[in-house]
C-alpha cells in the first residue's frame, strides 16, 4: 500500500517542475494553442502564461501533484482568486508581450466572458489541471480531482472551472460538474464553464445521520413500550422515521444493522 500514488502539495522549490508538467499536458490543448500556435513560442512563453493564470495556487498551498509530477492541478481556494493589482497588471502585460496583436482583442473578450461566469459566492476555482501525455489514462487526473473536491466538500463549498478541451467534459461531469454555457469568439475554440454545487462534508452528514438514527432508536423503544408508534411521532419525528431506509442503505453500522 505504501507504493500507491499519493497526491501531495507542491513545494515552492518545485513550482517550475509543476508548471513544466502543465506545459506537457497542454501541448495539444485547443485554446492554448490558439493563443500560441507556434511551437517555439509555446515552449518559450507558455510557462509564463500558466504561472500568471494559475500561479495563485502556489501561494495558497493548493497546487497539487500526483505520482512524481505525472499530473498537476492548480486549485485556487476562496480568498486567493484575485491576487493583488500588481499580479493582474503583470498578467495583462504578459499577454500583450506574447500574444499576436491580431488575436489579443479576441482573447480579451474570451477572458472577460470567462470571468462573467465565475461564481459570486466563495468557491474553489480550478484554472489548470493536466497530466503528462506519457502518464495519461492511468487515473492521475481523477486522483487529483478527488483529492481537492474532498476538501471542497469538507468545507461545504462549490467548485468552478473552465474546460478548454471538450474531450475533458465527461471527466468533469463524472466528478459532479455541470455545464453552465459555452464561450467562443469568431475564431477561438469553445470554452465551457462548469460548476459543481456545494456538498455537505462527510463529517457533517454522518453527524446528522447519527442524530437521526439515535432519534429513531428512542422512538422505537418508546413505541414498543406503548404498543403504538403513531401517538409518539409528530413533526420532526415523522421526518426522521422516513429517513431510516436511507440510513440503513448508506450507514447501516450507525443503527447496529
Amino acid at each position: 500500500m505504501s507504493d500507491m500514488p499519493r497526491v501531495r502539495a507542491v513545494a515552492h522549490a518545485d513550482k517550475e517542475k509543476a508548471l513544466y508538467t502543465i506545459i506537457a499536458a497542454f501541448a495539444a490543448d485547443p485554446l492554448t494553442r490558439w493563443v500560441l500556435p507556434q511551437a517555439d513560442r509555446y515552449l518559450t512563453y507558455g510557462i509564463r502564461i500558466f504561472d500568471a493564470f494559475g500561479g495563485a495556487a502556489f501561494a495558497a498551498g493548493t497546487a497539487y501533484e500526483v505520482s512524481g509530477f505525472a499530473g498537476v492541478a492548480l486549485w485556487v481556494p476562496p480568498g486567493h482568486e484575485d491576487g493583488d493589482e500588481a499580479a493582474q497588471e503583470a498578467f495583462g502585460q504578459t499577454l500583450q508581450e506574447i500574444v499576436a496583436p491580431e488575436r489579443l482583442d479576441e482573447l480579451t473578450r474570451v477572458l472577460d466572458e470567462m470571468q462573467s461566469y465565475h461564481p459570486l459566492e466563495p468557491c474553489w476555482y480550478l484554472p489548470l489541471i493536466g497530466v503528462d501525455p506519457r502518464h495519461q489514462g492511468q487515473g492521475c487526473g481523477a486522483k487529483l480531482m478527488k483529492y481537492a473536491l474532498a476538501q471542497c466538500d469538507a468545507q461545504g463549498l462549490p467548485a468552478y472551472l473552465e474546460s478548454s478541451n471538450p474531450a475533458n467534459i465527461t471527466l468533469y461531469e463524472r466528478h459532479g460538474f455541470e455545464l453552465m454555457g459555452r464561450i467562443q469568439s469568431a475564431s477561438s475554440p469553445p470554452v465551457h464553464p462548469m460548476y459543481r454545487a456545494a456538498r455537505k462534508g462527510r463529517f457533517v452528514e454522518l453527524l446528522w445521520l447519527t442524530r437521526v438514527a439515535c432519534s429513531v432508536r428512542a422512538l422505537a423503544r418508546e413505541g414498543a413500550g406503548n404498543g403504538c408508534l403513531s401517538e409518539n411521532i409528530a413533526g420532526v419525528g415523522l421526518f426522521k422515521l422516513a429517513t431510516r431506509e436511507r440510513i440503513e442503505a448508506r450507514h447501516s453500522w450507525l443503527i447496529g444493522a
